[in-house]
């Protein structure tokens, strides 16, 4: 059943915040996602969100909520067009795929082979390697621009050549294969393979072997010339006001790492392809999907461009994306063929958490456990803890906090990246704790495992915080919910 687009006005009304378990019949109930959906704007300060659920690559809901345009006051509607940001990392790896179907090119090939000018540090660095983030290669969005030595500046024209040029004299940070680490140069790479491979520029690339076959007409390279319909306005919560979000640079910002455009309603086509073979074969989603093998046989959370995890024990596969103001997310529960799309235009809105909540209304496996507060007889712990928690809402770096090479796991935060980089980065974002209460303690072998749930103004966050007999940290996990 496909839904008529809807237009919704931002009415304000007063909403409690609600930490409860919910649980649904699988015909959700449209109230409660609207409620939820509103209650979370008001939350995070978010003008104006898009989404869809798809089930069976059929849309059961599609709705906008808000503004698109808070200064000409439009509505966001499901045709509203947003920047995708690092979604379009799944495109770009479609396009690799793409030409490994058409036999043109071998994830196992050599960036050397496609892109001029690479120094002998990257002799061994594959496609598959950056199609995983395991390259090595620093993120030049946080090491070139405006850096010193850099020919790449935040305003000024640029190109992938260029971009690529002012990376080429820093070093790898570990060696192709080794670890894993999120690289945006990694998918700014793989788009210029696109266009030697392929013969044409990525963009017209996509538009002919994807877009247009599967009649995605409001997909496209975002360009800030071209007047673009139903296109929302980006911006960012300063903590008492909206304002514009940065204007950037698109010949640095918008290429095969975070450049396309596109709306729920193209996104949910996009869904349905998934579950054929009409652009993707069978081999290309499984080799997508799988997750990355290092050199030492250890595996992660990423495929090729898909973030690869689950929830409750139901597989799903994922990405999220941001940058200034856009919040994206697509979740993918492969077994309960149900996908969650959310498009929003604000920075650091944490769809992920929206993502996973509004699956719970279709699936109730997945509504947030309730935990009880039990017995505390070692306040030293929870001290500790606390402790620890509030050193990361006050900016405080993880070597002040915690000692160095402690494992620390991590899901629900708002990308598939899990470093520690954008962990702590969003850990800081909770804000002040509320609450600290012990929720489990066991043992478990040489260790004590206690769990502790900390509430914050618009969050749940489970801890998971290890001690040896020694009384030691050895091990330190997050869950948000």
């Amino acid at each position: 059943m496909f839904l008529s687009p809807t237009r919704c006005r931002w009415r304000w009304q007063p909403v409690g915040l609600i930490l409860v378990c919910l649980v649904v019949s699988r015909t959700a109930s449209a109230d409660k996602i609207d409620d939820y959906v509103r209650q979370q704007m008001r939350l995070r300060h978010i003008p104006g969100l898009s989404l869809a659920v798809v089930q069976d690559g059929k849309i059961i809901k599609a709705k906008g909520y808000g503004l698109a345009n808070v200064e000409l006051n439009s509505p966001a509607a499901p045709d509203t067009v947003y920047q995708l940001a690092s979604l379009t990392k799944q495109f770009t790896a479609t396009t690799i795929m793409l030409l490994v179907q058409d036999g043109k090119i071998s994830v196992e090939d050599k960036i050397s082979s496609y892109v001029d000018g690479t120094p002998d540090s990257w002799k061994e660095i594959t496609l598959r390697h950056l199609l995983t983030h395991t390259s090595g290669l620093k993120d030049y969005l946080d090491e070139a621009p405006d850096s010193p030595n850099s020919a790449v500046k935040s305003h000024e024209e640029t190109t992938p050549e260029k971009i690529v040029q002012s990376m080429v004299g820093r070093p790898l940070d570990f060696a192709p294969g080794e670890k894993y680490t999120y690289s945006n140069t990694n998918y700014l790479l793989l788009s210029m393979v696109v266009r030697r491979a392929g013969g044409k520029p990525y963009d017209q690339f996509l538009a002919e072997r994807v877009f247009q076959p599967l009649g995605m007409t409001a997909t496209r390279l975002t360009s800030h010339e071209e007047v673009i319909p139903n296109r929302a306005a980006g911006y960012t919560w300063t903590g008492t006001r909206w304002r514009n979000s940065a204007a950037l640079n698109p010949t640095l910002w918008d290429n095969g790492d975070g450049g396309m455009l596109s709306t729920v309603l193209d996104l949910a086509k996009w869904d349905a392809a998934l579950y054929g073979e009409t652009i993707l074969t069978a081999a290309s989603k499984q080799q997508m999907w799988t997750p990355l093998t290092l050199n030492d046989g250890k595996t992660g959370s990423y495929g090729f461009g898909w973030g690869i995890g689950d929830t409750k024990g139901h597989p799903r596969v994922w990405h999220t994306g941001g940058r200034p103001g856009t919040s994206t997310a697509i979740f993918r529960y492969l077994d309960d063929r149900l996908t969650i799309i959310v498009l929003a235009n604000q920075d650091n809105t944490r769809c992920v958490e929206m993502a996973n909540r509004l699956a719970s209304f279709y699936v109730p496996a997945f509504a947030p456990t309730v935990y009880r507060a039990i017995r505390d007889t070692e306040p030293q712990v929870k001290d500790r803890v606390r402790k620890l928690m509030d050193g990361f809402a006050q900016g405080k770096d993880i070597a002040e906090l915690l000692p160095p090479g402690i494992p620390v796991g991590v899901s629900g935060f708002p990308d598939p990246i899990n470093s520690s980089k954008s962990l702590y980065e969003n850990l800081r974002r909770l804000g002040p704790v509320r609450s600290c209460n012990l929720v489990e303690r066991k043992e478990d072998g040489d260790s004590t495992l206690y769990r502790y749930e900390l509430t914050y103004r618009d969050a749940r966050l489970l801890v998971d915080f290890r001690l040896n007999k020694e009384n030691k940290i050895v091990r330190q996990a997050f869950q948000i919910e």
